[in-house]
């Protein structure tokens, strides 16, 4: 199914300048890219993870691909450290 890019685009529009988290929906890499592309500053990735979808490394090379305002939300344990 993946995020409900509708409404994630309509918070971010009414957010103003606040950050702005995805919760839900994210089940790889490509959903993280496109978060990111769109302003957003994380997301949760705790189900993605479990399942086998998205690897704790593709999360970090996420992480340092993206401006330095967009922190994607994640524990040293789902990195592996």
């Amino acid at each position: 199914m993946g995020p409900d890019w509708n409404r994630i685009l309509a918070i971010k529009r009414l957010s103003a300048e606040r950050l702005v988290y995805a919760a839900g929906g994210v089940h790889d890499a490509d959903d993280l890219a496109a978060l990111a592309r769109i302003g957003i500053a994380g997301a949760l990735v705790a189900s993605c993870l479990h399942n086998g979808e998205l690897a704790g490394a593709q999360i970090a090379a996420r992480a340092r691909d993206v401006n330095s305002r967009a922190y994607f939300a994640v524990t040293r344990r789902a990195l592996g450290n």
